[in-house]
Parts: C-alpha cells; sequence; structure tokens
C-alpha cells in the first residue's frame, strides 16, 4: 500500500495561482510545479487535469500517492528529502489507463538572466547548447524533458 501525503498549506497552491496556471497564463510554472523545499522535506506538485490520480515514483523509495489540490494539481510531501530529487509521475485516469514520465518541472528553467538579455537583443545564437543544465539533462538522456516555451496547459496535452 503507498504512502499517502495529506494536503497542507507546505502542498496548497492559491486558487488564483491554479486557476492562471491551468489557463497557461503563468509567469513562472517552476515555482508552482515540480520539486520544492519544505522545512519538512521535499514537496512535489503535478498539473493534469484529466487525471484522476497521481503518485510520485522517487528513483530511491517507494511510490507516493498525490493529494488532489482541485483543477488539475496534485502534491505529495518527500518527508526528509531534499532537493534535487530524482522522480517520474504515474498519471492514472478515469478508465484506467495510466501514463508515466519524468517530470519536466523536476529540473530548474534552463532560460537564465543572460539568455533573456540576448534573446531580446536578438543576439542568442546557441540558446540551448549554452546552458549547462541542457547539456546535463541531455548527458541523463532525457532531452524531451526540455521545453522552454510550452505552458503547462500545453505540456498536460502531450
Amino acid at each position: 500500500m503507498p504512502r499517502t501525503a495529506t494536503a497542507s498549506t507546505q502542498l496548497a497552491v492559491p486558487a488564483s495561482e491554479r486557476a492562471r496556471l491551468a489557463r497557461g497564463e503563468h509567469h513562472d510554472p517552476h515555482a508552482l510545479l515540480g520539486a520544492h523545499p519544505t522545512p519538512a522535506g521535499t514537496v512535489v506538485r503535478a498539473f493534469h487535469p484529466e487525471a484522476t490520480s497521481v503518485d510520485v515514483l522517487p528513483e530511491d523509495a517507494p511510490r507516493l500517492s498525490m493529494s488532489a489540490l482541485g483543477e488539475g494539481f496534485w502534491a505529495a510531501l518527500l518527508p526528509g528529502v531534499e532537493p534535487p530529487v530524482a522522480y517520474r509521475l504515474r498519471f492514472t485516469f478515469e478508465r484506467g489507463a495510466s501514463w508515466e514520465r519524468d517530470d519536466p518541472y523536476r529540473f530548474p528553467p534552463t532560460i537564465e538572466e543572460l539568455d533573456l538579455h540576448l534573446i531580446a537583443d536578438g543576439s542568442h545564437d546557441e540558446l540551448l547548447e549554452r546552458s549547462e543544465l541542457y547539456r546535463e539533462i541531455v548527458e541523463k538522456g532525457m532531452p524531451d524533458q526540455v521545453f522552454l516555451t510550452r505552458k503547462p496547459a500545453e505540456v498536460a496535452s502531450l
């Protein structure tokens, strides 16, 4: 039987933030989704509006059922664990189908301040090649986990 985390203040996402992200209008989805440190461990949040349940599958620990926060948001606390955390997500849907994948939000954003400056200036010739994080992700064999322009609603529909 999987351990279950209950929704609490540190797991919660304000309703206004959930609504903005669900509409694809949130300016910083990484601030809400993925793994985040808390005093009690690491909270992992995910978004999939069609999921009926979600499990977080830490690389070195048993699966953990995530709590529904509403509007397609899910969260679980990994007690005593500090980020970074290697994990996958398993989404289950109404008719029993499931989908397991690495969480792209477990990685920090791949665009930094210098990138934003060069993009605005029109002189960024090697956007992905310049990113050390991108190289690390590619070396781990997960280049499909990098999405620079997709909004959470677009990712959830993949």
